[in-house]
């Protein structure tokens, strides 16, 4: 039995031809990302976020659990 076509182009050929482009496509996104990425220079510090309400809470209980005030 022939393989299934798509227009002219065997259907395997077409599939081939799809994942090859995707691969492409991820490949050139991985490529920008890294080169965004090396361009930052060293200079920058990260951003520090203030500690989560929750975490201040579980300090307090923990502090409280052992009978010390928290060092915060």
């Amino acid at each position: 039995m022939p393989s299934p076509r798509i227009g002219s182009v065997p259907m395997e050929y077409a599939t081939m031809f799809r994942l090859l482009i995707a691969g492409a496509l991820a490949y050139v996104t991985y490529r920008l990302t890294r080169q965004m990425i090396d361009d930052v220079p060293d200079t920058v510090d990260p951003l520090l976020l203030p500690p989560s309400q929750h975490d201040r809470e579980a300090l307090r209980r923990q502090s409280a659990a052992i009978g010390v005030d928290p060092q915060r």
